[in-house]
């Protein structure tokens, strides 16, 4: 655990991706210190933390 990123490192760079990209942050679990991104949110996605943004 000591090399991964810290989940407000991971969500600060999907930022940055976001702002030059059509990608935007759909959902995160910051236990798991995943940010989902996608280009668009559908009704049908599989993934759901349960904190849509």
């Amino acid at each position: 655990m000591e090399s991964m990123p810290y989940h407000k490192d991971v969500k600060e760079f999907a930022d940055r991706i976001a702002e030059h990209s059509s990608y935007r942050i759909i959902d995160e679990q910051p236990e798991s210190r995943v940010v989902l991104m996608m280009k668009k949110d559908t009704a049908d996605r599989v993934i759901g933390f349960g904190r849509n943004i």
